[in-house]
């Protein structure tokens, strides 16, 4: 019996040390994985990175900024190709790094024209005789209209003048040559061959 209460005592100050004693931090080993990234020029997209420390100190860097840049903790695009994205994370002692491929594309946007007075159209060529004119669209990578891509920036070989309506171009001049639309805001750029004609287009 006393061979019991012995080992009974015992047993009890065993369970009261466990739970009184500092228990001592268990190594956390830091692991760090992440995504590759695909955006379009002049967009933004997010870096898809896991942690498994969500208190750890993250920093991205990209080895060829004139390809993409960091904003605001996403990927910029800036120029088609492809760069790489180093993320570092740093939790208290320790510090892992990954890599992951960025691409840049070029949007998926599709142009068409549509002759209206004195021209007519050949895939990217217009026939035009002196005063023409055409409308103009752009359509996202979903077949949409983009509204807002109705007035671009244009640029004529001389010779040849415009005048620019909400979506609608009128031309005059009598000599071949380019017309180029650039629509800034989505960095994407257009040209039209011009090919004049004697003759009057109906």
């Amino acid at each position: 019996m006393v061979l019991i209460a012995v080992l009974l005592a015992l047993s009890v100050v065993a369970l009261l040390l466990v739970f009184l004693l500092p228990k001592n931090e268990r190594p956390i080993s830091l692991t760090l994985s992440c995504q590759d990234v695909i955006v379009d020029i002049n967009e933004i997209a997010p870096i898809d990175v896991t942690v498994n420390m969500p208190t750890a100190r993250l920093v991205y860097e990209i080895e060829d900024t004139t390809i993409a840049t960091i904003e605001n903790g996403q990927v910029r695009g800036l120029a088609v190709g492809k760069t790489v994205l180093i993320v570092t994370a740093t939790f208290k002692d320790q510090t892992v790094s990954t890599q992951a491929i960025i691409t840049v594309r070029e949007k998926n946007f599709r142009f068409e024209f549509y002759s209206l007075q004195h021209c007519q159209s050949k895939g990217l060529t217009l026939i035009y005789s002196s005063p023409a004119s055409f409308s103009y669209r752009l359509y996202d990578e979903n077949g949409d209209v983009i509204i807002n891509a109705s007035n671009p920036t244009i640029s004529v070989t001389e010779g040849i003048s415009y005048s620019l309506e909400f979506g609608k171009i009128v031309l005059s001049g009598k000599k071949d040559g380019f017309l180029t639309l650039e629509f800034v805001q989505y960095s994407f750029k257009v040209s039209i061959r011009l090919v004049f004609s004697e003759e009057v287009i109906n």
